[in-house]
């Protein structure tokens, strides 16, 4: 669960930078190059995969955690 709330933290501030690029997002209609490099670093996308393989191994509910903080609407 530690884990989790990590991924969980980690997202929240993955949103908080996705928001700020929102303005030049939808000028450019991509994603800023700052974000795509950050979420690649932190890599959510491997949140339910195994440790073998390089995921972070949580449970399916906590990496759904880790995506909800990511999807939440900006303020």
């Amino acid at each position: 669960m530690a884990k989790a709330n990590a991924l969980v933290s980690v997202a929240r501030d993955l949103r908080v930078m996705i928001d700020a690029s929102l303005t030049r997002a939808n000028e450019y209609s991509c994603t800023a190059p700052e974000v795509v490099q950050a979420l690649r670093e932190a890599d959510p996308f491997t949140t339910s995969a195994s440790r073998e393989i390089g995921g972070a191994e949580v449970a399916f509910p906590d990496g759904i955690a880790v995506f909800e903080a990511l999807a939440a609407l900006p303020n």
